[in-house]
């Protein structure tokens, strides 16, 4: 029994009956404050470790009689380390595949920990099991097989003692290679880490990339994220409600009932039905926990009008359930005619089930004005979307949600800068949708996968500056035509280009609205590539293509790929080919601009130069099997550069080209001619011509560094390499 004006002690060990754990309580007054040294041993990083203790002061006997006491709380301490793995897929060609297998990690074996210091900061005295062992190797299991750019944790995660920054942790592991369904390479890579002052209570993932240079090299190279381990709270002061008049009864607790606590704790002891209010309190914290129980009805959050509150509203563990339309957490604008300002709400846990199969609107939470909003770890389906966000400040971010079968994700609205990670979103329409407003902040997503019509769009851009970041494993697979928006207008109208600046960020090219002749679509079918050519995109191919001959036809035979002035078509390393071709067919033509990391195969002419005023630019481009590798269009006039590109075959181009320009370039026999005849002035600096092949001097021609058939081109000897009018060579040794 409490007995008034005494201080009472107390102190918890998690676990306690185990073999690997011994605590030594020192004496006399030390041993009131839970004081002394933890010995643990760490058998394989499955066992966890924590610490609490609490003080608590009892008043006078009136007190006593008259508010009664809490039940004592523990704030537990992880006084050790978790740590896993994550690896990636570092290979961009889509049919290469990375097993990880069997990691191991070295870590300590055993260790003591001297509670006396304030906050454990002295930290660890690292030392020897039973057996004298002074090293564990902890087991982390394997990974899930890797995809190209995709990543995964290992199976299994472990608990270490941490050591200072000057400890060694050994890893190891197995690693398959795949191209499609073939074995590439196996082995077994072994490497240290270092240099990571582990701390109390922190995860750490350590993260490396796979792929062909990391495992040339002796060794690999891990970096690190480190979070916050969520610490645990036992036995908290709370009211228990079974019918919705109970849940309302218990929200407007006045602060003066909760005796020394500031957090208001509410348990659903059933399933409710019903609205109710929040109000949130001057100096009170709202917890309400649902306890996996259903809940139909309405949340509205009442936020007293004062945007700089600091007590926060945590709605967790609820299962949001409802056929009929509604919006289960709702913040308005305005309450009573007063500005809301709700504040510091958090909605983590919960499940949110719709009826848009039948096309009922539910809304998950709609806030506005609010000011800090977090969504975390919940779970919507058949929704209209899981959060509407209007004009919302500070702090909001959504993390860890999944969203499947519903008609929308999320919309941030006009909200300074939103966050969204490590989510799911499966939805018809739109996957985010944020408001375009340049003086409101970002839109940032990282680690998210969208399956929508269309998986980012940002209407009502009117202002400068709006940008949306698209971090580390950003997949958007869109239904529609775009996977990214910027749109003037609303997302349901017909699609307006903004006239003001913004920003798309990312390491991945997205399909996405507007697209100028520099924008970049990813293509995997030939589909694709004719539509996002036509659309007057550049592309990037995805997939070696095929194109029928019958394609398109531009009066010199079929065409299979037409580029257009300033566009790009990136190759990726693929092929294009043409099936059946015919005389005068090409595998692509072009009226200036970038073609680059192609190989064009299998038609009469591989690069047609058709009219135009734009220069042709060709990087790393490979031409084989075809009679003629470039041929020119008699009235072109744009000039020609070529940079580290192999042609095999014929090479002519009219004398209206202009200046023409290959840098690193190889020139060899193919097809049925196995010349060039250029009749524009052209430069060849550090080429290669191989045995077979012969230029036709029709306009002057530079050598600069060049070789034939092995041997330096030089004044000497330039005549083997030109026939006709040799005058018009000139060599530069």
């Amino acid at each position: 029994y409490w007995m008034p004006k005494q201080d009472y002690y107390f102190a918890a060990l998690a676990p306690m009956d185990s073999d690997n754990v011994t605590e030594t309580l020192a004496t006399g007054e030390a041993a009131k404050l839970g004081l002394g040294e933890i010995a643990f041993t760490n058998v394989d990083g499955t066992e966890d470790l924590l610490y609490a203790k609490a003080k608590v002061t009892t008043g006078d006997l009136k007190d006593l009689t008259e508010k009664g006491m809490s039940p004592v709380k523990f704030q537990f301490q992880h006084l050790l380390s978790k740590v896993k793995f994550t690896f990636k897929n570092g290979f961009l060609t889509n049919n290469m595949k990375v097993v990880v297998s069997n990691v191991e990690m070295t870590a300590p074996a055993a260790g003591t920990i001297n509670l006396a210091v304030a906050d454990y900061t002295e930290g660890w005295n690292l030392g020897a099991d039973a057996n004298g062992e002074t090293v564990r190797t902890l087991d982390f299991g394997d990974v899930a097989e890797l995809t190209a750019t995709t990543a995964a944790a290992t199976a299994n995660e472990r608990l270490t003692i941490p050591a200072t920054g000057d400890y060694t942790y050994n890893v190891k592991f197995d690693v398959i290679v795949k191209s499609g369904d073939v074995v590439a390479l196996t082995t077994t890579k072994e490497a240290t880490i270092s240099g990571y002052a582990l701390e109390m209570g922190k995860a750490y993932n350590f993260t490396a990339v796979i792929d062909w240079n990391t495992l040339a090299l002796p060794a690999i190279e891990f970096t690190a994220e480190v979070d916050e381990w969520d610490t645990e709270i036992t036995t908290p002061v709370g009211r228990y409600v079974s019918t919705i008049e109970q849940l309302q009864a218990a929200l407007d607790t006045p602060a003066s009932e909760l005796g020394q606590n500031e957090t208001l704790n509410i348990y659903l002891g059933a399933d409710l039905a019903g609205d109710v209010t929040v109000l949130q309190k001057k100096g009170v914290n709202i917890v309400l926990d649902g306890c996996g129980h259903e809940y139909d009805g309405i949340i509205t959050v009442n936020g007293d009008a004062r945007a700089a509150g600091e007590e926060t509203l945590t709605i967790q563990n609820v299962n949001f359930e409802a056929t009929e339309a509604k919006t289960f957490i709702s913040a308005p604008s305005k309450i009573d005619g007063r500005y809301n300002y709700s504040h510091n709400v958090t909605v983590q846990n919960c499940t949110f089930t719709g009826n848009w199969a039948n096309g009922v609107e539910v809304g998950g939470v709609s806030l506005t004005g609010t000011y800090n909003a977090v969504i975390k770890d919940c779970v919507a389906t058949g929704m209209h979307s899981l959060a509407q966000f209007q004009s919302c400040d500070n702090k909001v971010r959504v993390e860890g949600v999944t969203i499947t079968a519903s008609k929308n994700g999320i919309a941030f609205g006009n909200t300074a800068y939103p966050v969204l990670k490590n989510s799911t979103i499966e939805a018809e329409y739109y996957g985010v949708r944020a408001d375009g407003n340049g003086n409101r902040g970002n839109l940032y997503l990282e680690d998210v996968e969208i399956a929508a019509n269309v998986g980012v769009v940002v209407r009502k851009v009117t202002t400068n500056g709006y940008k949306v970041t698209l971090g580390e494993d950003v997949v958007l697979n869109a239904t529609g035509d775009y996977q990214v928006v910027f749109t003037k207008g609303a997302d349901d109208e017909e699609y307006v280009a903004p006239t003001v600046a913004y920003t798309l960020s990312s390491d991945k090219i997205y399909n996405m609205f507007p697209y100028t002749a520099e924008s970049t679509a990813n293509v995997y079918t030939v589909d694709d590539l004719l539509k996002w050519l036509n659309k007057g995109s550049g592309v990037i191919l995805n997939n070696d293509l095929t194109l029928d001959k019958a394609t398109t036809t531009n009066g010199y035979g079929a065409t299979g790929v037409a580029v257009t002035k300033g566009q790009t078509i990136d190759g990726g390393g693929h092929t294009i080919s043409i099936s059946a071709g015919g005389t005068w067919d090409s595998g692509i033509s072009t009226t200036g601009g970038l073609i680059k990391n192609i190989h064009v195969t299998k038609s009469f002419r591989g690069i047609f130069i058709k009219k135009g005023t734009e220069k042709v630019v060709l990087e790393n481009v490979r031409i084989e099997g075809t009679t003629y590798t470039i041929s020119c269009d008699e009235a072109s006039k744009q000039g020609l550069e070529a940079y580290n590109s192999i042609f095999r075959g014929w090479t002519s181009y009219a004398g209206t080209l202009g200046n023409v320009y290959f840098e690193g370039c190889t020139f060899g026999a193919g097809g049925g001619y196995n010349f060039m005849r250029p009749y524009a002035p052209t430069t060849y600096k550090n080429c290669t011509f191989e045995a077979g092949h012969k230029i036709d001097a029709r306009a002057k021609i530079t050598f600069e560094n060049c070789t034939f058939n092995g041997v330096p081109v030089t004044a000497a000897n330039v005549a083997t390499l030109v026939t006709g009018n040799t005058a018009n060579a000139t060599v530069i040794e």
